[in-house]
Formats: structure tokens, C-alpha cells, sequence
């Protein structure tokens, strides 16, 4: 099967640490196509991309957690909700991974938020948790306010699968029931605290 243009594809990464303790990433991009792209192509293009994202902070993200896993499918929204219609593969976004400091609490989550043209339409990014050494009185340090800056550049940029062929970041709204292209983001200097996240969960 091939991935359309208009296409909306959803990206789960799954990161496990060392006490078996699972973190995840949602993401979504919306197909712009000249010409209908192989799954392969597509999946091939969300992993690297994922890997550069990531690679960004790799310095704070502990060595000891997993590269992670990446399911990516193509959903449509369905009268109320996104419905998954079919699986475009799965694979690992490969990343070097090398903080050997101790964590901080999971509830203290590097973050950042990427606006869309409504503003309560927007997409936040929650990382895995980041070494006690990023940490400055609460702040993330300023070497590591660069590196997530640099992280979330990545992140809003197209994914180029080939000429005329992209993947452009966003968000599956809920609530417009449609796919928002984000604008533009910033990232969060304080450390967020995530009301899902709780030992054993994570998103």
C-alpha cells in the first residue's frame, strides 16, 4: 500500500528504562504529496527524523534507556474521534542515548509547546525525565535550554521524503476534528509537571 497526500500519520515512540518503567511520545505530520509515497519510504523518513530529534538531547536522556520503539500509522477522523485506518510499519529510531546522572522525579518533565493557528489547538512535547545535572534550581541549565531548543527546531521542521514529497509536523485535533500545522513553538526553561505522569505511565 502507499501513504496519500492528506494522509494524516500517527507516530508513537516508546522508550523503556531500566526499571521497566515506559515513557512515550505521540506525533503527527499530515502527508503533502506530489505522488503517493511506499509505506516503507514513510517509515523510513519518521524513524531518521525521530533519531535527530532525540539526538538533540542525548546528552541528557540516560544511557541506560532503550531507543525507542516507533509504530506509525495513518488515521482519519471519524464523526467524534481519530480512527486508526492502517499500520504503515514499525521500527526503532536509532539514538545515542549518554547521561550516566541520576534521574530526576519522573513528574519533573522537560517540555515544549508548538502553537497552531487556534490557539487552544496547540501540541506540548514531554520528554523522558533528564538527569539531575540538567537541573538548576528548578531551570533547566543553559546548556540544556540549547539543546531542547535545538530538539523542538527539529521537530517543526518538514520531513523530507523527497522532492515534493513531505511530512509537515502538527496536531490531530480533537477538538476542530481536523489536522493543524504547527506555526511555531517554544520550549519551557522550568521543568513541567505532566498530570498523567506517574510511575509506570508517561506520555
Amino acid at each position: 500500500m502507499t501513504v496519500n497526500d492528506g494522509d494524516v500519520i500517527k507516530a508513537v515512540a516508546d522508550f523503556t528504562g531500566s526499571d521497566g518503567y515506559h515513557f512515550q511520545n505521540v506525533w503527527h505530520w499530515v502527508a503533502s504529496f506530489a505522488a503517493g509515497q511506499t509505506e516503507a519510504a514513510v517509515l523510513a523518513a519518521i524513524l531518521s527524523a525521530l533519531g535527530d530529534i532525540y539526538d538533540e538531547v542525548a546528552a541528557s536522556l540516560p544511557a541506560s534507556l532503550d531507543d525507542p520503539d516507533v509504530e506509525v500509522d495513518v488515521v482519519d477522523w471519524n464523526v467524534d474521534h481519530w480512527e486508526t485506518i492502517s499500520r504503515v510499519g514499525e521500527g526503532i529510531a536509532g539514538t545515542s542515548f549518554s547521561s550516566a546522572a541520576e534521574l530526576l522525579p519522573y513528574t519533573a518533565a522537560p517540555y515544549w509547546v508548538c502553537r497552531t493557528a487556534y490557539p487552544r489547538s496547540r501540541g506540548r512535547k514531554f520528554l523522558p525525565p533528564f538527569g539531575e545535572t540538567d537541573n538548576n534550581a528548578g531551570w533547566l541549565s543553559s546548556g540544556t535550554q540549547t539543546a531542547l531548543a535545538s530538539a523542538l527546531t527539529e521537530a517543526l521542521a518538514d520531513i523530507v521524503i523527497s522532492s515534493g514529497n513531505d511530512l509537515v509536523p502538527g496536531v490531530a485535533s480533537d477538538a476542530q476534528g481536523t489536522f493543524l500545522p504547527f506555526l511555531n513553538g517554544f520550549i519551557s526553561g522550568l521543568f513541567g509537571t505532566q498530570r498523567r505522569r506517574k510511575q509506570g505511565y508517561g506520555i
